[in-house]
This record gives structure tokens, sequence and C-alpha cells, in this order.
């Protein structure tokens, strides 16, 4: 885009070159047919006889016959063929596509990070018969102990064999496997506008595995999983009320394939063969990802969402507009947005050990109805969404005269998933920011007329106001309210009465000045108080009122 407007700035010079020559050739050959009528005149006059109609049609009119005006604009104003007003020049769609196309393709840089690392803990080993636990590099070399291989990461276990058999002591292998995918690119679609973006996904996983004395005779070991994963997502637009309505769903799915198929329905189970029953940890865990995150599907076993930028915004070209630019140096607007999903999972110590096989759970759902669900070999436990606005919209100022202030609008949200109880928490943050800060140098002191010393003082203030909201959304009191309650309970009335318990609510605002006094590199002084009131509405701490001030005077004496 800026290519094409400099071809575009370099041709529009060169028209107005060439029409600027034309113009002067124009007017050279105006002056030479003046100059020809003249002497043409001077000599008929001579002879008696004037011919006037050898001059020119714009002598005789005493107009010249081309414009010279050179203070004229370049391009003509276009009119209109029908009514001769003025033709207004429409946007070329295929120009405004093709510097769409070039603002997202013209990426400068693109740059994607791997890191992976694999481990491996092995304990009890040793030679079985005679309980040598004392290895070197050069048993590996002659083939006794634990392999170069092992020793060097390229192989990660340990054959039973080498292992000490004693009833007293817990055989156990841990692998632990951690990969971590970063990306960041800019895009510039202007020189003025600036976009970064940044993607990532992180999946660790630990496995054990326990072996028992038969198992060192050929059983296979008991093993179990555990890990956690984080991966960038978009959950703005986030809403409880699609959690409550998608488990609503469900149950009502199973309890009319229940009915159809005449089962009986005090206790219903995944009637509808979609693999979801409600209140199960597979269900909450897939709706609750749903309801409060975007994304384009999801990738590897544990369902982690594909991964989406975040992102930071900077508009450096409003200190160029007509009003701005007279009164400030450069203005920066900024906008930026991350959010990301975490999650960790567990082996289920209910489900089976060895072998998977239908192992049932039955709850009591509400008075004469219980769900029946499988228990998974591996479930998720805690689920968290952190979405942050930093800011949400910024103005950055730099004032003539040494004075700058921003103003920010910040918000952020944490949303997390207690698989054990299924509630929702929701913690929310809105905050608004203002600083200023103004500096003076070479000031002159009352007791050193006429003398400016390089001295410098400044002047701060920063002022927030930031509300918080932290409740918990009662899931699954809101759900057996519904299924009881059925003709008069309303969707919204998951977000009212008993169905949510406020944890706290605050407003907190703090003030606080700052002035600083630089004599020399070698006096300082500065002083900073800071006023902070809570006003709490609903919370463990009360409302209060906090003020503390701090004062430096810093002398650096050296010979």
């Amino acid at each position: 885009a800026d290519a094409e407007k400099q071809a575009e700035k370099r041709r529009r010079d060169q028209e107005a070159a060439r029409r600027k020559r034309e113009r002067e050739l124009a007017k050279q050959r105006e002056e030479e047919e003046r100059l020809q009528a003249r002497i043409e005149q001077e000599k008929a006059e001579a002879a008696g006889e004037v011919r006037e109609e050898a001059l020119p049609d714009s002598v005789n009119a005493g107009e010249p016959a081309v414009s010279t005006d050179e203070n004229r604009p370049d391009e003509t104003v276009e009119t209109d063929d029908d009514d001769g007003g003025p033709r207004i020049p429409l946007p070329d769609p295929i120009a405004i596509l093709r510097r769409a196309a070039l603002a997202v393709t013209g990426i400068r840089d693109f740059s994607i990070t791997y890191t992976g690392s694999r481990g491996s803990r092995s304990t009890n080993v040793g030679d079985p018969e005679t309980g040598d636990v004392n290895y070197g590099l050069f048993d590996a070399l002659r083939g006794v102990g634990p392999s170069l291989g092992y020793r060097f990461g390229f192989v990660r276990e340990l054959s039973p064999e080498s292992r000490i058999s004693d009833p007293s002591l817990q055989v156990t292998d841990v692998f632990d496997n951690s990969d971590q995918f970063q990306a960041r690119t800019s895009l510039n679609p202007t020189r003025s506008l600036s976009i970064n973006l940044t993607w990532s996904l992180n999946e660790s996983e630990s496995i054990t595995r326990t072996y028992s004395q038969e198992d060192l005779l050929g059983i296979p070991p008991t093993s179990n999983r555990n890990g956690n994963n984080r991966s960038s997502v978009w959950a703005f637009g986030a809403s409880y009320l699609d959690l409550v309505e998608a488990q609503l769903e469900t149950f009502e799915s199973d309890r009319a394939a229940a009915v159809n198929q005449g089962l009986p329905l005090d206790v219903i189970g995944d009637a509808s063969q979609d693999g979801r029953v409600v209140l199960s940890n597979k269900s909450v865990v897939e709706d609750f990802k749903t309801a409060f995150t975007k994304s384009l599907g999801t990738i590897s076993d544990q369902d982690i969402p594909f991964p989406l930028p975040g992102w930071n915004v900077n508009y450096t070209g409003l200190g160029n507009w007509p009003i701005l630019r007279s009164l400030v140096q450069s203005a920066t607007v900024r906008h930026g947005y991350t959010a990301d999903y975490s999650s960790d999972f567990r082996t289920n110590s209910l489900a089976a050990a060895v072998a998977p096989r239908d192992t049932s759970l039955i709850f009591a759902f509400v008075p004469g109805t219980a769900i029946r669900y499988t228990v998974p070999r591996t479930e998720t436990g805690a689920v968290r969404i952190n979405q942050r606005y930093q800011p949400f919209i910024g103005l950055d100022l730099n004032w003539k005269g040494r004075l700058q202030t921003n103003v920010a609008w910040n918000k952020s949200t944490s949303l997390s998933l207690s698989t054990s109880n299924f509630e929702v928490s929701e913690s929310s943050t809105n905050e608004l920011t203002f600083t200023a800060n103004f500096q003076k140098v070479g000031m002159s002191i009352p007791f050193l007329p006429g003398k400016r010393l390089n001295n410098r003082v400044s002047l701060g203030l920063s002022v927030s106001r930031a509300k918080t909201l932290d409740q918990r959304f009662l899931l699954q009191k809101a759900l057996t309210t519904a299924v009881s309650n059925q003709e008069t309970f309303r969707l919204e009335d998951a977000l009212s009465g008993d169905l949510v318990s406020v944890i706290t609510s605050h407003t907190r605002t703090s003030v606080s000045p700052q002035i600083s006094y630089q004599f020399s590199n070698r006096v300082t002084a500065n002083f900073t108080l800071r006023y902070e009131k809570l006003d709490s509405e609903i919370s463990r701490q009360p409302s209060s009122t906090n003020m503390t001030g701090t004062f430096n005077v810093r002398v650096n004496i050296t010979n």
C-alpha cells in the first residue's frame, strides 16, 4: 500500500511538471506571436497601412490566448455531462480490495517457537539377585545396569528385570512430557497503525506406572495420568446462561428418549445415545468451553481449544489531525486483548484399574429422578478462563511544554469451573486510570538571581478507580430448580436469587501525587502521597480509608 501511494504521488508530480512545461511553452509561443505581430504592424504603419487582421484575436481583444496563471490547481474539476455540476469520484472497489489484501498479507515477520521436553524417572533400579545398585558409565558399556540410551535420554523405560524385587518397596516409573508452542507476527496496514498478534499453546503430562510384585513377573503395571494444558482463545461474548441452557437441553433430550423407549424415569442415563449426560464431567466441561470461549475446534486427546491470537493495536496518527497537531507533539491510541483457557486432568480412581469397563455412578437429581453416568478413565479437574483488555481503550498524549497524560480503561474477567460441586466462579474488574507528568528544567533560584541552574522538577499525578465483583453461580441448584419448576422458571432466573452467591463487591479509589526535585547529580529529593479509599458493599474487608506519604532526600558526597 505504501509503494502504491508513492507511485501515485510520483505520477501526480510528473503530470504537474508536464502541465507546467506545456504552459511555459504556450506562453513562449504567445510572446513570439505578439512580437511578430508588432513587427508586422510597425512595418505596415511605416508603409501607411495598418493591418489589424494580422494580429491574433486574443491580442485584438486584449486577452491572452492561453492562461499564464501558474497558481491554478494542476487537476481540473470534472463536470457532469448532463447538468454541468461537479462530478464526485467514486471509490474503486478493486483498489480497495487490493489495499485490504496487501494490508493483511503484508506481514513483515512471522515467528513460531516450539519447546519440547521429555523426562523419565525410575526407582528401585538394581540387580534383582545381588541387590547391587552402584552402576557407572563403564558398566553401561559392558551392558550392565541402565544402558547408554537410557543415560542419554534416547530410551525412557527400563525393563522389570532390572529392578530390585522387595515387598517393602514400591517400583515406579514416571514419564514427563511437555510441549509449548508460541507464534508472533505484526501487521502494518498503514504507517501509523500497527497490530501485533500472539498465539500460545502449552500441554504437559505426567504418567506414573506403579509395579507390584506380580507386575514384575509379567503382568502390566497400573498407569495413572495427570497434567494440565493452556491455550490462547477468544472469550468475548461469554454467557453463563448458554451453559445452563445446554445442560437443560441434554436432560430434556435424555428424558424424552427414555419416554419414547418406555424406560423407567426414576433413573435416567444416556437414553439418547449422544454420549452426554446432564451434570457429568464430560458434558459440563464441553458446555462450559462452548459457552465461554470462541475457537476453531479442539486438538489433542484432551480437547484443548485451537489457539486463537491475542492482539495489541497502536494508532499513532491521531496527532496529525488538524485540531490536535497544534496542541500535542504526539498522540497514541492503544487497545489490547488477551484470553487463555487452562485446565488440568487426572486419572479417576473410581474408574477401572486395568481395562476400561462400564463403571457407573448414580446421584439424586430431583425428587423421584436420579442420573446415571459412566465414570471416565480420565476426567477434567478445574477449568479456568482469564480474559484481559489492557487496555480496552487507552490514549497517550504528549503535549507541547513537557506535559504527558495517559487515560486508560482496563477490564479483566476470570472464570473458573469446579467439577467437584459444579459451581462457576466469576471475578470481574473494571478500572479507569489517569496519569499526568510534567517536567521543568533549568529553573532559576530566588537567592541566585540571573543564574539558571541545571536542575529539574517533576510533578506527577495518578488517579484510578476500580470496581470489583466476585460471585458464584450454582449450576447444579439452577438445573434442579429449572426441572422442578418448569412452568414458572425462566432462564434469566439463574442469575438472581439464591442461585447466585456474591462473595465480594467493592470499589477502590486511589489518588497519588508525586513531586521530585533534582538540584544536581548529587542532590535529589522526592515526595509521594497515596490516598486510597475502599467502598465495600459485600466483602470480608470493611470500608476503609488509608493515607500514606513518603519523603526522601539523597545527598551524594564524594571527594
